[in-house]
């Protein structure tokens, strides 16, 4: 059986199968060349190098992050099947890439996206986590995941069909790790411009532990509070507004306490430094989307008196 994907992987050869090009070359005396597409053009409209588009759809629309987390499975998403992630639900960081793809002709169907990448998929390693499925089921859309390795080291695929069969997005998680670019100075100019400074740092879900980008954080503020010895901070948890309120305001404390506990930890007195947690009581973006959920997300430091 043919796959309309292509798949690729290191020391593998390229899996191919079927991918028609329809078109016709016109010349005319009068008639004026395209102009040559800029290297940004050109990366805005190119597939991800691990699946290529179907056949007759083109990107609407790409993003990419160096540095994000992205939740499969919970609160506001439909996966069909049995899904195999503990819990339902799982949390991922790295390099993320997000593509919808459109088919302006609208002759797609979810079932042949779908068969498509769980072939292409497959052909690489990669394990569907949506099991059990029927072809109705896939029919009514959803989203489908795929692990492409085992631990740190891990790929994840989301594939996100919907009633809309002409239309389909592929979201892309790869290990990548993060550059901490949070400096005593920088929080010093936020902290006097705007008597707070904003850290996005990033938990497991669920947790309140530091990771990498949390302690060099963590470093930072210390450097900061002992070239200010006067200066006393209210470090103050925030999150999205998936789960319940309750959860969501102890978790914001626990991980606002962890930043006081690090810093103390490092030498500053406990005297100078607060901890809140308001769970997504006090969003700053657009909850609807990723990226405004991202944002809310976050740990103030706010002066005090």
């Amino acid at each position: 059986m043919t796959s309309l994907l292509w798949a690729s992987r290191p020391c593998a050869r390229w899996v191919l199968a079927l991918n028609l090009v329809l078109g016709a070359a016109t010349s005319d005396a009068s008639a004026v060349p395209a102009p040559a597409a800029t290297a940004a053009t050109a990366a805005a409209q190119s597939d991800h190098p691990l699946l290529t588009r179907m056949p007759g759809y083109v990107i609407e629309d790409k993003k990419e992050e160096a540095f994000g987390a992205r939740r499969f499975g919970g609160e506001g998403q439909v996966l069909p099947g049995t899904v195999r992630l503990p819990g339902g639900q799982i949390e991922v960081e790295g390099r993320v890439t997000e593509i919808a793809y459109i088919d302006e002709q609208e002759r797609g169907s979810v079932l042949a996206i779908y068969r498509n990448h769980l072939q292409a998929l497959a052909s690489l390693g990669a394990q569907a986590l949506n099991t059990g499925l029927s072809n109705a089921q896939i029919a009514q859309g959803g989203r489908f995941l795929f692990q492409l390795g085992q631990g740190p080291a891990s790929r994840w695929v989301a594939l996100d069909l919907g009633s809309d069969t002409y239309r389909y997005v592929l979201t892309i998680v790869e290990p990548a790790a993060l550059v901490q670019a949070v400096t005593a100075g920088q929080l010093a100019a936020e902290i006097q411009s705007r008597g707070l400074a904003t850290l996005h740092l990033q938990f497991d879900t669920g947790r309140a532990d530091l990771k990498a980008d949390g302690l060099a954080a963590v470093q930072a503020l210390a450097q900061l509070m002992r070239a200010e010895p006067t200066l006393k901070l209210s470090i103050e948890g925030h999150t999205d507004h998936i789960g319940s309120a309750a959860d969501n305001r102890k978790l914001s404390l626990q991980r606002a306490e962890a930043v006081l506990r690090a810093v103390c930890a490092q030498g500053i007195a406990p005297a100078r430094l607060s901890a809140l947690g308001h769970g997504a009581d006090r969003p700053v973006a657009d909850r609807r989307s990723e990226e405004g959920r991202a944002r809310n997300r976050r740990v103030e430091l706010i002066k005090r008196l």
